[in-house]
Protein backbone atom coordinates (compact mmCIF):
# COMPACT_ATOMS: atom_id res chain seq x y z
CA UNK A 1 0.00 0.00 0.00
CA UNK A 2 2.71 2.27 0.83
CA UNK A 3 4.26 2.35 -3.07
CA UNK A 4 0.50 3.89 -3.73
CA UNK A 5 0.77 6.37 -1.46
CA UNK A 6 4.81 7.52 -1.26
CA UNK A 7 5.36 7.95 -5.07
CA UNK A 8 8.90 9.02 -5.87
CA UNK A 9 7.56 12.65 -6.79
CA UNK A 10 10.11 15.53 -5.60
CA UNK A 11 8.57 18.12 -3.82
CA UNK A 12 11.79 19.71 -3.28
CA UNK A 13 13.15 20.64 -6.46
CA UNK A 14 16.81 21.14 -6.43
CA UNK A 15 17.65 18.32 -3.75
CA UNK A 16 20.36 16.00 -5.09
CA UNK A 17 19.66 12.30 -5.72
CA UNK A 18 21.07 11.03 -2.37
CA UNK A 19 19.00 13.65 -0.23
CA UNK A 20 15.97 12.93 -2.31
CA UNK A 21 15.85 9.11 -1.85
CA UNK A 22 17.11 9.11 2.11
CA UNK A 23 14.43 11.56 2.38
CA UNK A 24 12.26 8.99 1.04
CA UNK A 25 13.47 6.33 2.68
CA UNK A 26 13.28 7.80 5.84
CA UNK A 27 9.07 8.04 5.71
CA UNK A 28 9.03 4.57 4.21
CA UNK A 29 11.03 3.49 7.08
CA UNK A 30 8.95 4.97 9.74
CA UNK A 31 5.70 4.31 8.14
CA UNK A 32 6.91 0.67 8.49
CA UNK A 33 7.71 1.06 12.01
CA UNK A 34 4.64 2.85 13.13
CA UNK A 35 2.97 -0.63 11.76
CA UNK A 36 4.97 -2.54 13.84
CA UNK A 37 4.01 -0.99 16.59
CA UNK A 38 0.38 -0.27 15.89
CA UNK A 39 0.29 -4.44 15.57
CA UNK A 40 1.78 -5.27 18.81
CA UNK A 41 0.24 -2.77 21.20
CA UNK A 42 -2.82 -4.20 19.62
CA UNK A 43 -2.24 -7.95 20.16
CA UNK A 44 -1.01 -6.60 23.53
CA UNK A 45 -4.37 -5.03 24.15
CA UNK A 46 -6.46 -8.46 23.14
CA UNK A 47 -4.75 -10.31 25.69
CA UNK A 48 -2.81 -12.64 22.90
CA UNK A 49 0.23 -13.85 24.60
CA UNK A 50 3.80 -13.92 22.76
CA UNK A 51 5.66 -15.36 25.22
CA UNK A 52 8.06 -14.39 27.71
CA UNK A 53 10.35 -12.90 24.97
CA UNK A 54 7.94 -10.10 23.84
CA UNK A 55 10.29 -7.33 23.61
CA UNK A 56 12.45 -9.61 20.64
CA UNK A 57 9.17 -9.76 18.84
CA UNK A 58 8.80 -6.03 18.23
CA UNK A 59 12.89 -5.77 17.82
CA UNK A 60 12.72 -8.71 14.82
CA UNK A 61 9.23 -6.96 14.14
CA UNK A 62 11.31 -3.50 13.71
CA UNK A 63 14.14 -5.10 12.04
CA UNK A 64 12.01 -6.99 9.43
CA UNK A 65 9.75 -3.85 8.68
CA UNK A 66 12.71 -1.68 7.96
CA UNK A 67 14.46 -4.14 5.38
CA UNK A 68 10.93 -4.66 3.65
CA UNK A 69 10.36 -1.31 3.39
CA UNK A 70 13.74 -1.21 1.60
CA UNK A 71 13.34 -3.09 -0.63
CA UNK A 72 10.21 -2.21 -1.79
CA UNK A 73 11.08 1.03 -2.10
CA UNK A 74 13.76 0.25 -4.12
CA UNK A 75 11.82 -2.25 -6.48
CA UNK A 76 9.28 0.77 -6.92
CA UNK A 77 11.73 3.01 -7.46
CA UNK A 78 13.61 1.42 -9.68
CA UNK A 79 10.98 0.48 -12.17
CA UNK A 80 8.99 3.70 -12.39
CA UNK A 81 7.86 3.02 -15.88
CA UNK A 82 3.75 4.04 -14.98
CA UNK A 83 2.73 2.23 -12.72
CA UNK A 84 5.32 -0.86 -13.16
CA UNK A 85 7.02 -0.57 -9.82
CA UNK A 86 3.81 -0.82 -7.77
CA UNK A 87 2.66 -4.04 -9.82
CA UNK A 88 6.14 -5.64 -9.26
CA UNK A 89 5.85 -5.13 -5.47
CA UNK A 90 2.37 -6.65 -5.30
CA UNK A 91 3.88 -8.98 -7.79
CA UNK A 92 6.86 -10.23 -5.26
CA UNK A 93 4.09 -10.16 -2.04
CA UNK A 94 2.05 -12.69 -3.61
CA UNK A 95 5.34 -14.62 -4.72
CA UNK A 96 6.97 -14.46 -1.19
CA UNK A 97 3.30 -15.07 0.67
CA UNK A 98 3.30 -18.62 -0.94
CA UNK A 99 6.99 -19.90 -1.42
CA UNK A 100 7.95 -19.06 2.11
CA UNK A 101 6.54 -21.68 3.76
CA UNK A 102 4.88 -19.24 6.19
CA UNK A 103 1.23 -20.49 5.26
CA UNK A 104 1.97 -24.06 3.76
CA UNK A 105 5.25 -26.05 3.56
CA UNK A 106 6.90 -25.62 0.57
CA UNK A 107 7.47 -28.98 0.50
CA UNK A 108 3.43 -29.26 -0.43
CA UNK A 109 4.06 -26.82 -3.28
CA UNK A 110 4.76 -26.98 -6.91
CA UNK A 111 7.97 -27.22 -8.23
CA UNK A 112 8.70 -23.20 -9.18
CA UNK A 113 7.80 -22.48 -5.44
CA UNK A 114 10.19 -24.26 -4.15
CA UNK A 115 12.76 -23.29 -6.46
CA UNK A 116 11.81 -19.78 -5.79
CA UNK A 117 12.16 -20.08 -1.95
CA UNK A 118 15.53 -19.48 -1.13
CA UNK A 119 15.81 -16.71 -3.04
CA UNK A 120 12.57 -14.83 -1.67
CA UNK A 121 13.19 -12.29 1.59
CA UNK A 122 10.16 -13.45 3.52
CA UNK A 123 11.52 -17.02 3.75
CA UNK A 124 13.76 -15.47 6.51
CA UNK A 125 11.64 -13.14 8.11
CA UNK A 126 9.14 -16.67 8.54
CA UNK A 127 12.13 -18.74 10.00
CA UNK A 128 13.26 -16.04 12.56
CA UNK A 129 9.48 -15.26 14.14
CA UNK A 130 9.53 -19.36 14.12
CA UNK A 131 12.39 -19.70 15.91
CA UNK A 132 11.27 -16.83 18.55
CA UNK A 133 7.51 -17.99 19.24
CA UNK A 134 8.75 -22.19 19.38
CA UNK A 135 12.18 -23.20 19.87
CA UNK A 136 14.50 -20.51 20.19
CA UNK A 137 17.85 -21.25 18.05
CA UNK A 138 20.19 -18.46 18.34
CA UNK A 139 22.24 -19.07 15.30
CA UNK A 140 19.16 -19.43 13.32
CA UNK A 141 17.97 -16.17 14.20
CA UNK A 142 21.25 -14.71 13.21
CA UNK A 143 21.83 -16.06 10.13
CA UNK A 144 18.38 -15.48 8.78
CA UNK A 145 19.42 -11.67 9.81
CA UNK A 146 22.27 -11.96 8.11
CA UNK A 147 20.25 -13.18 4.95
CA UNK A 148 17.71 -10.68 4.90
CA UNK A 149 20.30 -7.51 5.03
CA UNK A 150 22.04 -8.90 1.96
CA UNK A 151 18.50 -7.91 -0.02
CA UNK A 152 19.05 -4.10 0.68
CA UNK A 153 22.31 -4.03 0.11
CA UNK A 154 22.01 -5.23 -3.37
CA UNK A 155 18.97 -3.11 -4.19
CA UNK A 156 19.51 -0.09 -2.71
CA UNK A 157 22.62 0.78 -4.80
CA UNK A 158 20.75 -0.50 -8.19
CA UNK A 159 17.66 2.10 -6.69
CA UNK A 160 20.30 4.66 -6.15
CA UNK A 161 22.64 4.28 -9.88
CA UNK A 162 18.72 4.27 -11.67
CA UNK A 163 17.62 7.06 -9.92
CA UNK A 164 20.84 9.19 -10.33
CA UNK A 165 21.22 8.90 -13.99
CA UNK A 166 17.23 9.34 -14.67
CA UNK A 167 17.74 12.34 -12.62
CA UNK A 168 20.93 13.52 -14.77
CA UNK A 169 18.99 13.47 -18.32
CA UNK A 170 15.57 14.88 -16.32
CA UNK A 171 17.59 18.09 -14.59
CA UNK A 172 17.85 21.65 -15.90
CA UNK A 173 19.11 24.47 -14.35
CA UNK A 174 17.32 27.54 -13.48
CA UNK A 175 18.59 30.29 -11.74
CA UNK A 176 21.97 28.21 -10.76
CA UNK A 177 19.43 25.87 -9.16
CA UNK A 178 18.64 21.99 -10.72
CA UNK A 179 15.43 21.77 -11.15
CA UNK A 180 14.04 18.22 -12.39
CA UNK A 181 11.29 17.93 -15.25
CA UNK A 182 9.56 14.40 -14.58
CA UNK A 183 9.88 12.07 -11.76
CA UNK A 184 8.53 9.16 -14.14
CA UNK A 185 11.05 7.63 -16.05
CA UNK A 186 10.21 6.72 -19.87
CA UNK A 187 11.66 4.01 -22.13
CA UNK A 188 14.18 6.21 -23.46
CA UNK A 189 15.06 7.93 -20.29
CA UNK A 190 17.67 5.46 -19.64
Amino acid sequence: VMTFILKNERHIKDQGTIKHLAGKAACWIFSGWLQVAILMTGLTLQGIDLGPDQWKLFFFGIYTSGIFTMIVMGIAYSLRFGDLGEFAAVILLVLQLVSSSGTFPVEMQSIIFKIVHPFVPFTYSVNIFRELLYMPDHLEIVKSMAVLLIFPIIILPITYWINYRFDKKNRIIEDSVYKYTSFEIHLGDL
